[in-house]
């Protein structure tokens, strides 16, 4: 589930928060955070890459601290990508991917 930007990050809690648009997601990344991680951990708005699976939480799971900056983004407290790959994806082409998604929802 390739989406745009790493919003915010929490080491303590490996939470991450992605924005796409104006809404975001959180992501639990504390499976996929290794002494390697630095490349997409430090990266603020830096495009990644995330493979997981969607759960939804019986409570609201604690978000990430927003930068002072970042607009209030629209978020769901109790959805939550249970990540097993975060990859940095500088190269991917986020425009081209919604259009994709977009054109095969409507023909479906």
């Amino acid at each position: 589930m390739p989406l745009d930007s790493l919003l915010a990050y929490d080491s303590v809690t490996g939470l991450i928060l992605l924005l796409d648009g104006n809404q975001t997601i959180l992501v639990d990344a504390t499976l996929c955070v290794d002494p390697w991680s630095g490349s997409w951990v430090r990266e603020h708005l830096g495009t990644i890459r995330v493979i997981g699976h969607l759960e939804a939480s019986p409570v609201d799971i604690p978000i990430p601290t927003l930068p002072t900056y970042a607009p209030a983004p629209g978020l769901d407290p109790k959805l939550v990508v249970r990540a097993v790959l975060v990859e940095r994806a500088a190269d991917m082409d986020m425009e081209l991917w919604n259009k994709a998604i977009e054109e095969r929802e409507r023909a479906q």
